[in-house]
């Protein structure tokens, strides 16, 4: 199988460029107004990438330089709301919020989000406009064929799904596109509920290829169920090697070699990936040494060949951090 290329490809240079988001917010006059964007999609680790302050008639502008499409919120106080960047793309926003939820403490706990308007009525090709068609699309269509709980969803429930959503939105493996890949993965999720027992075939169809989608919200969702708590349940791992792993050696590159034993993690990116998001799974798990969990993971952040591993290793280490701070490390063998 061919390496996996790292992110989305959107430009093959990866060379950057501006995104304008700007518009009038005239209930938050005099306020901070902030973008917030994510530096990876394991450890949703946020960070402020651009501010502004509203002024007295409302209006703000913000700047910022991206490679790819991006999923970003604007923030202001501790209300928020979240949609998608692309490069080169100005953005026309009216934003408004009931005052009364504005002022909450904290706005989202009582369902308070702040309302995004495109103030620019001819962008018939934006990201967010597509998105959002085909989710209320996939919403409806899963109301109309599968009105019970979603886990007891039929083969053909399903297929009656995947053709009603086929009709309108394309259903094709395209890695290089960030919208048709957002279809794709989406739909890949809902197929692994009708075929949780079948994971040679969710495998083969949707993460043995050569490309690895860090920045696709539905790619690293359909990844993480795919991948959840894998290390301690596949049945292809030994489960006290496993341990002896991480307890007794407490090193990096015994356990990559052990868990590279399985048929799903031959390949070594995604392989790097699971056990960087298992081991911040199992942190709290009093059968693993935390400390030796937070070594290896640290080996990782300074010895991986692969950049984003790097950057998602070091996210979830800070995470840990509140876990340590409020509980002692301890050990029970």
């Amino acid at each position: 199988m061919m390496a996996i290329l790292a992110g989305c490809l959107y430009n093959m240079r990866g060379q950057s460029y501006p995104v304008t988001i700007k518009g009038i917010a005239n209930f938050a006059a005099n306020e901070e107004i902030r973008l917030v964007t994510f530096e990876d999609l394991a450890s949703y680790k946020s960070v402020v990438s651009a501010t502004d302050k509203i002024d007295a008639k409302g209006h703000f502008l913000l700047t910022y330089n991206i490679i790819r499409p991006t999923l970003v919120q604007l923030v202001i106080r501790t209300s928020r709301a979240e949609f998608y960047i692309e490069p080169g793309r100005t953005y026309d926003f009216t934003i408004d919020m009931d005052p009364e939820l504005f002022n909450q403490l904290d706005p989202m706990y009582y369902g308070g989000f702040l309302q995004i308007r495109n103030n620019d009525t001819t962008l018939t090709e934006d990201i967010n406009l597509k998105i959002n068609q085909f989710e209320r699309a996939f919403e409806n269509a899963i109301d109309y064929y599968s009105p019970n709980i979603i886990s007891d969803l039929s083969p053909a429930e399903y297929d009656s799904i995947q053709n009603a959503i086929s009709r309108r939105f394309p259903l094709q493996y395209s890695p290089n596109n960030f919208y048709k890949s957002y279809i794709y993965y989406t739909m890949a999720s809902l197929e692994r509920v009708v075929l949780q027992k079948n994971t040679d075939s969710l495998y083969r169809k949707y993460l043995d290829n050569e490309y690895l989608l860090y920045f696709n919200p539905a790619y690293m969702n359909f990844f993480n169920e795919f991948y959840d708590h894998y290390l301690t349940t596949s049945p292809r791992i030994n489960q006290k090697e496993l341990m002896d792993c991480i307890n007794q050696e407490g090193t990096y590159r015994p356990l990559f070699n052990l868990v590279g034993k399985d048929p799903y993690l031959v390949n070594e990116r995604i392989r790097e990936l699971v056990i960087i998001e298992d081991l911040a799974e199992i942190y709290g798990n009093k059968r693993f040494n935390k400390k030796n969990i937070e070594h290896i993971l640290k080996e990782i952040a300074t010895t991986t060949h692969f950049s984003e591993h790097q950057i998602i290793a070091k996210n979830i280490i800070a995470s840990l951090r509140p876990y340590q701070e409020k509980n002692a490390i301890s050990f029970e063998g």
